[in-house]
């Protein structure tokens, strides 16, 4: 996913910079506040240097209650990065919103 948005954005793709340090529970039943107490604390950034200033976009395939994002977004920017951008990219959401269904 990430390397599409690359090509189409035309920025450098620098994958793997959060890393899940946690193990968490599975989230498909909790509540979202349940949700935002189990994510709490699970990353951190691999590379600081490579954020440190720098607007970050982060691609990803699954979005519900927005708490891993959040939690993502505070890591990053814990980690110095400037602004940060969510980018929901679905194959299923892709294919819908191009083709008119």
């Amino acid at each position: 996913m990430a390397r599409q948005v690359e090509g189409v954005l035309h920025a450098p793709l620098e994958s793997a910079l959060l890393k899940r340090v946690m193990v968490t529970s599975p989230k498909a039943t909790k509540t979202k506040a349940e949700r935002g107490q189990n994510i709490k604390g699970a990353f951190e950034v691999n590379r600081p240097e490579c954020v440190a200033g720098k607007n970050v976009l982060l691609v990803d395939d699954v979005f519900k209650t927005g708490v891993t994002a959040n939690e993502a977004a505070k890591t990053l920017k814990k980690a110095g990065a400037g602004k940060f951008i969510f980018l929901l990219w679905s194959e299923w959401l892709w294919g819908k919103a191009w083709i008119g269904n």
